[in-house]
């Protein structure tokens, strides 16, 4: 049996997670911490975050190993982590706030996505439990030769068209606002989805299951992805674009 005790935290890739054994080294009765931490620099976990989960928490720690942003970030600021751990779980909002400043999410920041652990997934996704409200259903191709469904509600309401496929464990679904602005809107993320995969592989290497779930129902889209590698314990990166989930969902290691 491994048993690693060691303060300073490393990644390994996501591969090793299946022939790893995880011992806790938390205290039985580890309290639930919430504290706000600087992260001065996305590409990179501040050790800070990293030893406040791996010391409270007796899951498997899985974090990326950067937050792939699209863009560099508006001058004056920098990224915070609200940091919320406790023995069964461990998440993080990630927000944006003026560099320097001691704000949570709640005031003077924005909020753009959270990473931990997560029961969301709940088997479906977000749409695979309930297609009832879907009137048509058809068999579509996307990129040309993937086979996937497409499902319509013949009326003008939110999630109005959603196309979902199922590829080595994974279910990937896009969703969108119709008439043809949602239309469009669907088929691109569903495309954008395929192209990251057959470019990339599996969006998070090594994953037993997984979903990738991307939802234009409203103001501001949402992208989630989530995975697990054992069945038990579910993980989720969620960011402001669809390109920034993807990215980073693919960095993610296990922290030892």
């Amino acid at each position: 049996m491994k048993r690693f005790r060691s303060s300073i935290p490393f990644f390994v890739s996501a591969a090793a997670f299946a022939s790893l054994t995880f011992v806790a080294t938390t205290p039985a009765q580890a309290a639930t911490i919430k504290h706000t931490f600087t992260v001065p620099n996305p590409t990179k976990f501040p050790q800070t975050v990293i030893s406040a989960i791996k010391t409270n928490t007796k899951v498997p720690v899985i974090l990326p190993q950067a937050i792939r942003l699209d863009k560099q970030l508006p001058k004056g600021t920098s990224l915070a982590a609200d940091v919320d751990v406790s023995s069964n779980q461990y998440g993080m909002d990630i927000f944006e706030r003026p560099t320097g400043s001691s704000t949570s999410q709640y005031a003077n920041s924005t909020l753009i996505g959270y990473i931990g652990t997560t029961t969301l997934s709940a088997e479906n996704g977000y749409y695979g439990h309930d297609k009832s409200i879907f009137k048509h259903k058809s068999a579509i191709k996307i990129q040309g030769s993937i086979s996937a469904v497409e499902y319509t509600t013949g009326g003008n309401t939110a999630g109005g068209r959603l196309i979902t496929w199922h590829e080595n464990g994974w279910t990937y679904t896009s969703s969108g606002y119709p008439p043809s602005d949602g239309y469009n809107t669907t088929l691109g993320m569903a495309n954008q989805i395929a192209s990251y995969v057959r470019k990339r592989g599996v969006v998070v290497p090594h994953a037993r299951r997984g979903y990738v779930d991307a939802l234009s129902l409203g103001n501001r889209p949402d992208y989630h992805v989530t995975w697990t590698y054992n069945g038990r314990v579910w993980y989720m990166v969620d960011l402001v674009t669809l390109s920034e989930t993807l990215n980073t969902a693919h960095s993610v290691a296990v922290v030892l």
